[in-house]
């Protein structure tokens, strides 16, 4: 099995990202089945404002859709786009004849699926409220449970990879009013965040499981492909 995986950012050509890159091709390494090929991409040059630009997104989506096209060309049985967003999904669905998959839906569903009230790990406050909107849109905001939200940048997670200590209380104790009124699990609102979280070895807050998106993602990609392969859907 190949498995193409996908970020929305530029992994390779930017040195900012670098030590992300290596935590998310080191988690994949780890979790994928044995004997599965995973590849880790992003794209060659971001747009500006990605996470708070609809325009920057649009543009950005097309070199994710140039990705899911090579994907497909060189053999993959299925593409995973790990970030957040939704930006492309319904295109790429309808472009490619691999399996799609996208963490944004799988963190919803699977949430919604297995633990019914879920809350939000949020680094910020506008992308916190756009990922309130998706799943507003998704369906399942009666089952969302609001909390607060660190004010942590981007930039800043980034460069904590080797120092996490002084960011993870700030997402500790921004996640308390959830799990105080109920979540099940908490899901965190980048992917940034989700393998800086795992790189520094934390999985729960308060009790409370944090959800893997992109190895979540991964296995679902594994599932379906297995299942498409057997006939089963």
């Amino acid at each position: 099995m190949r498995i193409w995986i996908q970020s929305n950012t530029a992994l390779r050509t930017d040195p900012i990202w670098a030590d992300y890159t290596n935590a998310i091709e080191a988690h994949m390494e780890e979790i994928k089945r044995p004997g599965s090929e995973v590849r880790v991409e992003g794209v060659d040059a971001m747009e500006k404002n990605l996470e708070y630009s609809a325009f920057s997104r649009h543009v950005n989506v097309r070199k994710v859709l140039e990705c899911g096209l090579k994907a497909q060309e060189e053999g993959y049985d299925a593409f995973v786009v790990i970030g957040m967003g939704t930006a492309g999904y319904e295109e790429l669905r309808d472009l490619l004849k691999i399996e799609v998959v996208f963490a944004e839906s799988v963190a919803w569903n699977f949430a919604v699926w297995q633990y019914r009230r879920f809350a939000l790990i949020g680094h910020e406050r506008n992308l916190y409220f756009r990922r309130v909107e998706q799943i507003r849109a998704h369906g399942s905001i009666d089952l969302f449970v609001a909390g607060d939200y660190a004010s942590v940048p981007e930039k800043t997670i980034l460069a904590s990879f080797n120092n996490p200590a002084p960011l993870i209380k700030a997402f500790e104790v921004s996640a308390a009013r959830a799990v105080h009124d109920g979540a099940r699990v908490l899901i965190p609102d980048f992917n940034v965040l989700n393998d800086f979280l795992i790189s520094a070895g934390v999985r729960e807050f308060h009790g409370v499981p944090i959800m893997d998106t992109a190895g979540l993602s991964l296995k679902a990609a594994e599932l379906l492909v297995d299942a498409r392969k057997t006939r089963v859907i």
